[in-house]
């Protein structure tokens, strides 16, 4: 979850999201192994944690 965060933070920001299967990608080059649903429950406990995470409607391009 650490590592999501590390991505979220450097790679992302209001104009420039990166979809989950991006987001799977990036942490497999890590040598972490995640799944689609993985990532949608990690987002989801950081958002509660406090994290401001936004999630981009898949019409928009979507991703966080």
């Amino acid at each position: 979850m650490l590592y999501l965060v590390k991505i979220l933070t450097e790679e992302t920001d209001e104009a420039h999201a990166l979809s989950t299967q991006e987001l799977i990608g990036r942490l497999e080059v890590l040598g972490i192994p995640s799944e689609r649903k993985s990532i949608y429950d990690d987002i989801r406990c950081l958002q509660q944690f406090g994290y401001d995470i936004v999630q981009l409607p898949s019409r928009q391009g979507g991703g966080y």
